[in-house]
């Protein structure tokens, strides 16, 4: 029950955060730096793939490819992180059907 509440009280938190990127998007010229700021100030709670849609069409990827690079390599890591937990799986398994034989 308390995860359920700490999950529910990230999720406020991040739709906050969106709000606020949001905003920022919609009423500022400027506003690629500073949401990309507010991606550093969210402690991870939003990404850029979650304020991508608040940009229109014509804006230009250049301005956001650090981000992108970053977030790309922590999938990367995310990703290389599952697979040795498959492994690992893989492995145990294999010993306990050996094991039950």
């Amino acid at each position: 029950m308390e995860d359920t509440a700490a999950d529910e009280a990230k999720e406020m938190r991040k739709r906050l955060w969106l709000r606020i990127a949001r905003h920022v998007v919609e009423s500022s010229d400027d506003g690629i730096k500073t949401v990309i700021g507010f991606l550093s100030k969210s402690s991870g709670l939003i990404k850029i793939e979650d304020i991508l849609p608040f940009f229109p069409a014509f804006t230009k990827i250049d301005e956001f490819k650090e981000e992108i690079f970053n977030s790309l390599d922590e999938y990367n890591a995310t990703i290389d992180q599952l697979s040795v937990e498959m492994n690992d799986a893989s492995k145990s398994s294999e010993r306990l059907r050996r094991d039950q034989r």
